[in-house]
């Protein structure tokens, strides 16, 4: 399960990748427990601060910082570079970036890190989970979702699957299905209030 927040700045620019709201998904497989996972994050103009729990490994918390580059007319782009620190079962540092773009019916959005866990250098990996989607219906979208998870030792795991949102007003109601073809699949629906 993830939970995440956002509070947003009023910017004089299209919100794209972190919309002001709140935001929830439910992540389960079979034989593996729920785990919650919140996320909050905050623009000030355009710096970045982003906290996190249980997403980088179970008991462990991390903080984000970093800046939003955005241009935005007929296509609208954003990327935020960060870095941040992570403590708990992992202790080190993480940088990444964020990003998304948005062309007519066209978005997709990308969160990618390194986190080097400073106690045990085994430990360390490259995280990256990537969304697009294509506007096919008034408010409904679909397409595909892919996690990519790297290990400095050990076996990588990749998971991706079909994805299908629906927005409606201030609400955006999304739901993945991850290596539906294996016999674990993993199974993921998400809500998002945006406020104004």
């Amino acid at each position: 399960m993830v939970f995440g927040i956002l509070f947003c700045n009023a910017q004089n620019r299209d919100p794209l990748f972190h919309d002001p709201g709140i935001y929830t998904t439910f992540d389960w497989s079979a034989r593996e427990p729920l785990t919650i996972t919140p996320q909050v994050w905050i623009y000030l103009k355009d710096y970045y601060l982003e906290a996190r729990y249980n997403y980088e490994d179970i008991r462990t918390a991390s903080l984000y910082f970093g800046k939003s580059f955005y241009v935005g007319k007929q296509t609208s782009f954003e990327i935020i570079p960060m870095i941040g620190g992570v403590v708990g079962t992992i202790n080190g540092i993480s940088p990444g970036f964020n990003c998304s773009l948005e062309y007519k019916i066209f978005s997709a959005s990308s969160e990618s890190q390194y986190t080097f866990d400073m106690r045990n250098s085994d430990n360390s990996f490259y995280w990256d989970w990537t969304n697009f989607s294509f506007g096919v219906y008034k408010n409904l979208g679909v397409g595909g979702s892919v996690q990519i998870y790297l290990p400095r030792s050990g076996d990588a795991t990749y998971t991706a699957g079909p994805m299908i949102n629906l927005k409606f007003k201030h609400l955006l109601l999304e739901a993945f299905s991850y290596n539906i073809w294996q016999d674990r699949p993993i199974w993921a629906f998400g809500v998002q209030y945006i406020f104004d």
